[in-house]
């Protein structure tokens, strides 16, 4: 009897290990069903050994030996679904613990088919992913159009903090090793079909899909079939399907502004470089200059693509009254980047803007001796392409500045240094965090410090961009919680998502806040603008009929500077009159990247007027005041600001 019961023991000590074991294996689908199928078959063997039917009352050469290799012959009839089942019923128990005996004997021969089934099937393909993937419930479905490092930096943060989510990668089948053990270990689902083929489920509350290859061709084809798809609006749970198309070439995603009027297909562009260095000056802005002047002198050594956008990002950011802009770019290739600058931006070389690209090598020692034209720098970007380079580019500058200001830290210019390596920057911002601090260096463009939810959707800058689209659309002059402010509320939020025209324009004019707040106050108090002291001290400045008025002008401009830097051309007059008589309704001129407003100021109500007395001869619905989005969104930052806060869960 006792005998009996320390075989049971056993048997149940060895499904619980391998339960255990089958856990900590539970992002590798083969690895889970082992661990499971080996507990099963040593459980089997040790509870087979006290029954009554491997003794029988007869003689054998060695007792022992034939109680265990009947175990375990019965441990493979067990594996191969053909055990004897009726024997369990002749062991020598009584009471609770013949129950646990023939529970736990039955449970087992109910589980073993699966498993095996299981474990066969995870050999052939991804059969086995794609049970896991019918058989999964949450409330929402996150599908990863391939295995890289943007898209499993992303995962890792949406399992870290939403543990209930589903996570689907697709196109897996030639992904190297090491990324699909990044990917086993988030729990993902890991198929070799493509997203485009994966249909939404009912099983889940929503479904989004992250079209995030590293090409991004793949990516905005991806959104074009699932826009032609009708199987996504077929199958699409109640909630609409999100389309995240991630980009770095503007004029390649342009085409899709207007892919889809379908409410059930919800498409959001992401442009990763725009969106970083937003993140970078927010952070950061050009207005803290070291001495506490108002000459701002921005260096950005290296025009690759994150130059390039930082130095679009620079221009618009940096129209502040009272504040002097300089601009110095810095690149082996420097008469080439500014061809394109200036092929991409044509109507910047109509404003007035102090910039010059200077042809060297970074890597030379020559360099710091071609930079002694930005002696007056107090901002500098690196961004070479090269992490080595533009780490040691960076400590090189500190040491020139340094000495040159007369070994007065507090006088260096602050240097951001763009590392994607995430090893260089773990370590230089831990062990060496002090040494990079005691430089005012910065590292910043690693895949994990940008590629995650809350800094993509859900950041403090984009709800700032957020709000600024709900006050285009006057949403804050509408009464609280009527139905014309709740259907308000959810149509400036399709518009924002649903064209990254809108996104870019509210996201620059949101950067452009804090200025804002520095201009009306004279002064920013503490290192947050946006606190309610510098709120309401913004509050009380817009009192004054001339701080609002020069508030307002500066909009004007700045959205001048932010267009051009778009790539937008100012439209003659004529051009829009002709534009509004080959039209049946009044649509943005931005297809042919025209606006009629990118003129000073002074000229928009000339401009209102004459645009105003043609819509009425002709029949068209007033166009509306020019100057009023000016006027809302400096009258209105407060709101913006409330919104944002509310929005983000903002501490103060």
């Amino acid at each position: 009897m006792n005998f009996a019961i320390a075989c049971i023991i056993a048997g149940l000590l060895i499904i619980a290990v391998s339960v255990f074991f089958a856990y900590l294996n539970r992002f590798s689908t083969k690895k889970c069903i082992a661990c499971l199928t080996l507990g099963v078959f040593f459980a089997s063997f040790f509870l087979i050994i006290p029954t009554q039917w491997l003794t029988d009352g007869k003689e054998y050469f060695s007792p022992i030996l034939y109680r265990l290799t009947s175990s375990l012959v019965f441990s493979l009839k067990t594996i191969s679904s053909r055990p004897d089942i009726d024997q369990i019923e002749t062991i020598a128990l009584e009471g609770w613990m013949r129950s646990v005996y023939i529970i736990t004997n039955y449970a087992i021969f109910i589980a073993i088919p699966i498993l095996t089934s299981g474990f066969i099937l995870s050999f052939f393909g991804d059969t086995g992913e794609k049970i896991k993937y019918y058989l999964r419930f949450s409330p929402k479905c996150c599908v990863f159009s391939d295995v890289n490092e943007n898209s499993l930096a992303l995962a890792e943060s949406l399992r870290r903090d939403h543990k209930s989510y589903t996570i689907v990668f697709c196109n897996t089948k030639n992904t190297s090793e090491d990324f699909l053990e990044r990917a086993k270990r988030t729990g993902a689902v890991l198929l070799y079909k493509s997203c485009v083929a994966l249909k939404p489920s009912f099983r889940f509350g929503c479904f989004e899909y992250y079209l995030i290859s590293v090409n991004e061709d793949d990516n905005i084809r991806y959104a074009e079939e699932m826009n032609a798809r009708e199987i996504i609006r077929k199958h699409a749970p109640n909630n609409p399907v999100a389309v995240n198309v991630f980009f770095r070439t503007l004029t390649k995603v342009k085409v899709l502004e207007s892919v889809t009027d379908d409410s059930r297909i919800r498409l959001r562009f992401i442009n990763e470089l725009a969106l970083f260095c937003n993140h970078l000056v927010s952070r950061n802005p050009l207005y803290r200059t070291p001495d506490g002047g108002k000459a701002i002198s921005v260096m950005i050594v290296g025009c690759d693509v994150w130059g390039m956008q930082m130095l679009k990002t620079v221009i618009a950011a940096g129209q502040i009254d009272g504040y002097s802009l300089k601009i110095r770019v810095y690149d082996k290739n420097a008469i080439k980047c500014e061809s394109i600058f200036y092929r991409q931006c044509p109507e910047l070389k109509n404003l007035p803007l102090d910039i010059r690209f200077i042809e060297t090598d970074v890597s030379s020692f020559e360099f710091l001796d071609v930079i002694r034209e930005s002696n007056d720098a107090t901002y500098i970007c690196i961004a070479t392409g090269d992490d080595d380079l533009n780490l040691d580019t960076s400590i090189s500058l500190f040491k020139y500045f340094y000495r040159r200001n007369g070994f007065r830290k507090e006088l260096s210019p602050p240097i951001y240094a763009r590392i994607k390596n995430d090893i260089i920057t773990d370590n230089m911002t831990g062990r060496n965090e002090s040494y990079l601090r005691e430089r005012n260096i910065e590292l910043f463009g690693t895949v994990k410090s940008y590629f995650y939810d809350g800094y993509l959707f859900d950041s403090f800058a984009e709800q700032l961009a957020i709000g600024v689209q709900l006050c285009y659309s006057e949403f804050f002059n509408l009464e609280k919680g009527s139905d014309t402010y709740k259907e308000r509320y959810r149509s400036a939020l399709h518009d924002y998502y649903e064209s990254d025209y809108n996104r870019r324009s509210s996201m620059a004019a949101a950067l452009h806040l804090s200025s804002k707040i520095l201009m009306c106050n004279g002064e920013i108090t503490g290192n947050n603008p946006f606190s309610e002291e510098n709120i309401q001290k913004y509050i009380e400045g817009l009192s004054k009929t001339d701080v609002f008025e020069k508030l307002v002008a500066n909009e004007h401009n700045r959205w001048n500077y932010y267009m051009a830097a778009d790539g937008f051309s100012c439209a003659k007059t004529d051009e829009v009159k002709a534009y509004y008589n080959t039209e049946t309704k009044h649509k943005d001129t931005k297809y042919a990247m025209l606006h009629p407003c990118m003129i000073p100021f002074d000229d928009l109500s000339s401009l209102d007027d004459e645009l105003t007395e043609f819509e009425d001869a002709n029949g068209f619905p007033r166009h509306g005041d020019f100057i009023k989005y000016d006027r809302l969104i400096v009258s209105q930052l407060p709101q913006i600001v409330e919104y944002a806060k509310s929005a983000s869960g903002y501490k103060k």
